[in-house]
C-alpha cells in the first residue's frame, strides 16, 4: 500500500483561487493540486443559498462542486470521445493520491525541454509574440475547434464547460528543437446534471474571447 504522501512542510509552486498546486515528491513531471478547504466552504454556502434555482443545479450534488471530481469526471469523458491526439495538448491525468493535506488530484506537470515549468501563456506573452507562439496557437486553436466539434456530436446531456480558455490556464511548453506548444494547464470542468444549453454558447464565447485575446496580444 503507498504511504500518504506529506505535502504540509513544501511550498506551490502555483496557486488560484480555489487550488494549490505542488511537484509530486516522487515524480517531478506530476503536478498534485489540492483544494483548499475554505473554498470548498465558500461554494458549498453558494450552493445551498441557490439551490431553490433549479434550472441552474438541476441534479448537481454538492460533491460535483469539488473542481477536483469535476476534472476528473472531465477526463473520463475525454476518453470516450476518442480524438486523436487528444493528449498533444492536454495533461495527462493519473488518478488521485491521499496526502497529508487531503485527497490530491494528479496530473501531467508540463515542463519545457530544459526542465523548467513551462509558464502561463498570459506569462509567455510578456516575453513577446515571435513566429514561435504564433505558430503554436494556431495549432492550437485548429485542436480545440476538432474537440468542440466531437463534443457537439455527442448526443448525451451532460455537457462541457470551458473556463480554462484563459490565458494564464493555458501553458507555453518549449521543446528541444525551439518550437512552442500549448497546453490546457487543467482539462475542462465536467458538469453532471445540467441543462445543456448554456454550455454550448459558454464554450463558443470562451474560444470567442480567446481569440480576442490572441488578435489583441498577439496580432
Amino acid at each position: 500500500m503507498e504511504s500518504k504522501i506529506l505535502l504540509a512542510k513544501k511550498a506551490p509552486f502555483a496557486q488560484g483561487g480555489g487550488r494549490k498546486c505542488y511537484v509530486h515528491p516522487h515524480h517531478p513531471g506530476r503536478c498534485l493540486k489540492i483544494v483548499k478547504s475554505e473554498y470548498l466552504e465558500t461554494i458549498k454556502a453558494h450552493y445551498l443559498k441557490r439551490k431553490k434555482q433549479r434550472w441552474k443545479f438541476r441534479g448537481l450534488l454538492p460533491r460535483f462542486l469539488n473542481p477536483n471530481i469535476k476534472n476528473a469526471l472531465a477526463y473520463s469523458y475525454l476518453e470516450t470521445l476518442s480524438i486523436s491526439g487528444a493528449y498533444k495538448h492536454i495533461p495527462r491525468f493519473y488518478g488521485f493520491y491521499d496526502t497529508d493535506l487531503g485527497s490530491a488530484l494528479c496530473v501531467q506537470l508540463m515542463r519545457s525541454a530544459d526542465g523548467s515549468i513551462a509558464p502561463t501563456l498570459q506569462d509567455r506573452i510578456l516575453q513577446g509574440a515571435d513566429n514561435s507562439l504564433k505558430s503554436a496557437l494556431a495549432e492550437f486553436t485548429l485542436f480545440i475547434r476538432r474537440l468542440l466539434a466531437a463534443v457537439r456530436l455527442d448526443s448525451r446531456i451532460p455537457a462541457v464547460y470551458w473556463d480554462s480558455f484563459s490565458p494564464y490556464n493555458l501553458l507555453v511548453v518549449r521543446l528541444a528543437d525551439g518550437r512552442e506548444k500549448i497546453y490546457f494547464a487543467e482539462y475542462c470542468h465536467y458538469d453532471i446534471g445540467i441543462h445543456n444549453l448554456p454550455f454550448v454558447k459558454a464554450r463558443r464565447q470562451s474560444l470567442k474571447h480567446l481569440n480576442e485575446w490572441i488578435t489583441e496580444h498577439v496580432g
